[in-house]
């Protein structure tokens, strides 16, 4: 946590610094805004009530299909584990649905993840880059599920062995996307989140699985998951990243142009 936290705090303070510079200078620029934190925190209860609904009432069905049934506490974890993963497999679908009917049209959207876009346009003008309609919304509800993630990891889920890990990435997730909203990222940061969804749908399908008894099926979907995931974060993940670390390194001018090697 003290490495994050060294990580995260100096990479907060330079996004909101850019914050407020920015629109003062350009006041006139729909620079997304504080006060539309608000979809962010409405979203996140919203989803928090979801889960909680959802994990209530597959618990039972899951209860009657998971592995170990002849060992009643094992069985009460894989059955609470799989209702979790049902929520994720239906908010991932939502997501990804969302947000390709929100960015499908922005001129940023690259065609290698359905859209007609084009690379320059992410930066062109930076920070003042051209953002679809939409899009802080989209990156709202993102911020909204991820934070409320983090709530329900440290109050209300029981403790796994998992917890530091999943904690650390939710923290660093949801400080990645309130920098990105406010630092006006919004089109890397949106590109990039939309490819991560695309293979959480598949995750989820195969972590739910993994309490059946349905390992056949579970099987073939791991399969397919592997496809995904190499094409989303092995191939289109490094590419965006080696594109950004060697051509976008001085993408801000005047009077930006120290905050290139940080944002």
């Amino acid at each position: 946590m003290v490495v994050l936290s060294i990580i995260v705090v100096p990479y907060m303070y330079y996004a909101f610094s850019m914050y407020f510079k920015a629109r003062a200078l350009r006041p006139d620029y729909d620079w997304p805004s504080l006060s539309e934190l608000w979809k962010a925190a409405v979203s996140g209860v919203v989803f928090l009530m979801l889960k909680s609904f959802v994990i209530k009432h597959t618990y039972a069905f899951n209860t009657t299909i998971c592995k170990n049934q002849d060992d009643p506490e094992m069985l009460h974890l894989r059955a609470k584990k799989a209702s979790k993963y049902v929520f994720q497999f239906c908010y991932f679908v939502f997501a990804t649905t969302y947000g390709y009917y929100t960015l499908k049209d922005a001129v940023w959207l690259p065609w290698f993840l359905g859209g007609n876009g084009t690379w320059e346009a992410m930066w062109t003008d930076a920070p003042y880059t051209a953002v679809c309609p939409g899009a802080t919304t989209y990156a709202m509800l993102q911020l909204g599920y991820h934070f409320g993630d983090l709530i329900h990891l440290y109050f209300i889920e029981e403790r796994q062995n998992d917890y530091a890990e999943m904690m650390t990435h939710h923290i660093a997730t949801s400080s990645l996307l309130v920098s990105m909203i406010f630092a006006n990222q919004m089109s890397i940061g949106c590109v990039v989140a939309f490819q991560h969804d695309i293979a959480d749908i598949t995750v989820a399908a195969c972590k739910y699985l993994a309490q059946t008894k349905y390992t056949m099926v579970g099987l073939f979907t791991f399969i397919v998951n592997m496809v995904v995931w190499a094409y989303t974060r092995n191939i289109l993940l490094a590419y965006v990243v080696y594109r950004i670390w060697t051509e976008q390194c001085d993408m801000y001018k005047a009077p930006f142009e120290g905050y290139s090697p940080i944002i």
